[in-house]
C-alpha cells in the first residue's frame, strides 16, 4: 500500500489487530476500538493494521482497516435500507 502522505514509497504494516482492548488509550488502541464500533456491528471479520512509509525521509505512520468487499458492500447497502445510528 502507497503511503498517503508521500504517495511515493510503499508502507510495512508494524502490528495488527483484530479486536478492540478492553480500555483504550490514545492512539492505536484508540483507533482500533474506534474500528471496532464501526464494524463489529455488521462482521467481525476485520482488521486494523498499523502501517509505516518505508521512506526514510517520510516515515509517516497511518492505519488501514481492512475487511472483505462483499462485507463492505452489504454493509453499506443495509445501512442505507435500514439507517445508521453511529453511538
Amino acid at each position: 500500500m502507497k503511503c498517503p502522505k508521500c504517495c511515493l514509497s510503499k508502507s510495512k504494516v508494524v502490528d495488527s489487530r483484530i479486536n478492540a482492548p478492553k480500555r483504550p488509550k490514545m492512539g492505536w488502541q484508540y483507533w482500533v476500538k474506534k474500528a471496532s464500533k464501526s464494524f463489529d456491528w455488521y462482521t467481525p471479520d476485520w482488521r486494523a493494521r498499523r502501517r509505516v512509509c518505508k521512506d526514510e525521509g517520510c516515515g509517516h505512520r497511518f492505519m488501514t482497516i481492512e475487511i472483505t468487499v462483499d462485507d463492505l458492500t452489504d454493509a453499506l447497502t443495509d445501512a442505507a435500507q435500514n439507517g445508521f445510528n453511529e453511538t
